[in-house]
């Protein structure tokens, strides 16, 4: 198990590509994860939860679940990194910038701050579907993960 969890410590930092999709009455979420040298050295996706509220919140629940997977992903296996976005509040909500008024933007903005204050995690905005290839990469597997009711694997 320790070679498993040493594989990419050796990694400076890396880069988690995020998105969340609503389908067909389910949210989802997927990650890939790039190095510095731009290899993909992990991807995951997964559905959501059947609460109303995180279903009424369509796509958002699923860049939130996303987003706290892949912290804790980099957390694990490599010790640093960016999340890479293309909704604001993913970072806004865990700078301080914008209040969470709702009871899963607070739950997700109290997750992802430890991860945040400690440096374990930076955010980084990218404009969605314009041809950003993890950007692209992460919409394909939020879809994929309601289409075929996929559950994360980490």
């Amino acid at each position: 198990m320790s070679e498993v969890l040493d594989l990419y410590k050796h990694l400076k930092t890396c880069y988690a590509y995020v998105d969340g999709t609503f389908y067909n009455g389910m949210y989802g979420g997927g990650y890939v994860v790039f190095s510095p040298d731009n290899k993909i050295i992990y991807q995951d996706c997964g559905v959501g939860q059947n609460i109303p509220e995180l279903l009424a919140m369509r796509n958002i629940s699923g860049e939130m679940t996303a987003a706290m997977h892949a912290a804790l992903w980099i957390d694990t296996f490599v010790g640093r990194g960016t999340i890479v976005h293309d909704y604001t509040g993913l970072s806004k909500w865990v700078t301080g910038e914008w209040q969470t008024q709702k009871e899963y933007t607070k739950k997700y903005a109290d997750f992802m701050q430890p991860f945040y204050i400690l440096d374990i995690i930076k955010f980084e905005w990218v404009k969605g579907h314009t041809n950003v290839t993890g950007n692209e990469i992460a919409d394909r597997l939020a879809r994929e993960s309601v289409v075929h009711n996929e559950h994360w694997k980490f």
